[in-house]
């Protein structure tokens, strides 16, 4: 896939853990764009960097009301750098849609067994003619991601069956949905503004989400963003993302504004949002928003 990436460079030495070669490899950004790049792009989401896998990322979100969110933007304004991907005509920002995918009985809702670590996902950015095919597994607190890009107009061409043995760059995405019996149960799209920096370990990105929309859905094609409902109001999500120990600058973040960190998951919300998955109960009682990532 072609790039037409900006040079974002290191202003420390390359992360801990890298070897020169693995400085070669290919990187993908959050944002969408991938490449081979001389060296490390600090527009890269810290959980994407390819190479490594022992060092995956730690990933810490935070609920907030739409006030404070200001507050952080402002703050974080001044000691980080605006995505190079963002679209300055969106304020800063850009929309995000995701289709998670999961078992009949919800397995990977009900975080059943190894169901509960892997969120199997197709994203796309904006109206962008590629999409990504991607797995997010989560360890104890570390995030690593696994993904592949896609021609949006091969996405209905996917197969759940394991019938197909194409031995092209989806070939691992299809034989997992396969084996786990996994397909597309909803739409979830948001409008995302990140900043980037970076310290001795790698990448830090900092995004808050906002516009979080959610649509039932049951086949790999995507609705516009801000289909369907809208979940959290009042509220954003930040997201501080990381390697290593918690960064000296997002600890001074969280002690400015004494945020204090909780599970958030759009897919959870979401489904509890549409009513087609298993509520939590409390005390055999009463209903309540399955916040837990």
């Amino acid at each position: 896939m072609a790039t037409n990436q900006p040079s974002l460079r290191w202003t420390v030495p390359p992360p801990r853990g890298w070897r020169a070669e693995q400085l070669q490899g290919e990187v993908l950004s959050e944002s969408g764009m991938s490449g081979r790049i001389p060296e490390v792009n600090i527009a890269v989401s810290p959980s994407l960097v390819s190479g490594n896998p022992s060092l995956s990322a730690h990933e810490v979100k935070f609920l907030i009301t739409r006030d404070r969110a200001a507050g952080v933007l402002d703050w974080a304004k001044s000691r980080f750098q605006t995505d190079p991907y963002s679209r300055p005509e969106a304020g800063g920002g850009y929309s995000i849609s995701s289709l998670y995918l999961d078992t009949p009985d919800f397995a990977v809702y009900r975080k059943h067994g190894s169901f509960g670590r892997a969120k199997f996902r197709i994203r796309r950015y904006g109206v962008s003619k590629r999409v990504f095919l991607e797995r997010k597994l989560k360890v104890g607190d570390k995030v690593s991601k696994r993904r592949s890009d896609l021609a949006i107009d091969e996405l209905p061409g996917l197969d759940l069956t394991g019938a197909k043995q194409s031995g092209g760059s989806a070939a691992w995405y299809e034989k997992r949905l396969h084996l786990r019996g996994l397909r597309v149960v909803c739409q979830i799209s948001y409008e995302r503004i990140a900043l980037v920096g970076s310290n001795e370990w790698g990448p830090l990105r900092l995004t808050l989400d906002e516009a979080v929309h959610v649509v039932r859905m049951e086949e790999p094609r995507f609705a516009e963003p801000g289909t369907g409902e809208l979940l959290l109001e009042n509220h954003m999500i930040l997201e501080l993302k990381f390697r290593g120990k918690m960064p000296a600058v997002f600890k001074e973040l969280a002690q400015f504004l004494t945020l204090q960190p909780g599970a958030v998951s759009k897919y959870r919300l979401g489904l509890f949002k549409l009513g087609c998955a298993p509520d939590l109960q409390v005390n055999g009682g009463g209903r309540v928003a399955p916040h837990h990532a």
